[in-house]
């Protein structure tokens, strides 16, 4: 499998492009070279994941509430070294009880490392899931903040939303738009500053109200695409 930059090619044999941004699934990218920016490939260490591994992990994917309480503890074990249950409750808003129960899910499939009244730890496996959360959420913060916008606080939210239902590939392409306007658009800074001045000015004559309701209308009118079940 082959990673390509621009200016740079690496070569990572069996290597799951999972492994960088998110839970394994069926690997689409086997048997061609798949190109994602090497700025990726910086942000997390690239590790080999076997066949048997990928499997494993793809029947123990986590659902969005245990994602949240695995970045949770993964945040406060960086800060002290280790999570207590109250504080995971605490930081997530939930009754004691409901962060019991969760914490027994995420031990029972080998996330935490959990005892009634000692500290929460992660697993090597916990560590790297936490990790590649993490790495999510702060790609679409980026985006959302600096691309979009959008209040640090406010876009923080929001990705946390976003980052359990968006898929791998959705995800690269946020990645490749970011590195291009940020990396390898020269008129990057001109261009992000043109979108902040459409957003309190509008453009040709025009409030950004009025050309985004155009927009809408257009996009009412449009017709639907086909589409599959489930897709």
């Amino acid at each position: 499998m082959i990673f390509r930059d621009p200016n740079i090619i690496i070569r990572l044999n069996n290597l799951s492009i999972g492994q960088l941004l998110g839970s394994p699934t069926e690997d689409a990218c086997a048997s061609q070279d798949f190109f994602v920016p090497v700025g990726i490939l910086l942000a997390r260490k690239a590790v080999p994941i076997s066949f048997e591994k990928e499997r494993s992990l793809l029947r123990e994917k986590l659902s969005s509430t245990l994602e949240d309480y695995l970045e949770t503890i993964c945040r406060l074990q960086d800060q002290k070294g280790f999570a207590r249950d109250r504080d995971i409750a605490e930081a997530l808003d939930v009754a004691s009880s409901t962060a019991t129960a969760a914490l027994h899910a995420l031990d029972q499939k080998g996330m935490i490392n959990y005892k009634p009244y000692e500290p929460v730890t992660l697993s090597s496996a916990g560590r790297e899931e936490s990790e590649q959360i993490l790495l999510r959420h702060r790609i679409l913060r980026d985006f959302l903040e600096n691309v979009l916008a959008i209040p640090g606080k406010r876009a923080d939210g929001i990705a946390c939303k976003m980052e359990h239902a968006i898929d791998r590939e959705a995800l690269l392409r946020f990645v490749c738009f970011l590195v291009f306007i940020k990396d390898h658009s020269g008129g990057k800074t001109d261009w992000l500053a043109q979108f902040g001045r459409f957003l309190s000015d509008g453009a040709d004559g025009f409030t950004c109200k009025e050309c985004v309701e155009a927009y809408m209308d257009r996009m009412r009118a449009e017709p639907e695409k086909a589409w599959e079940a489930g897709g």
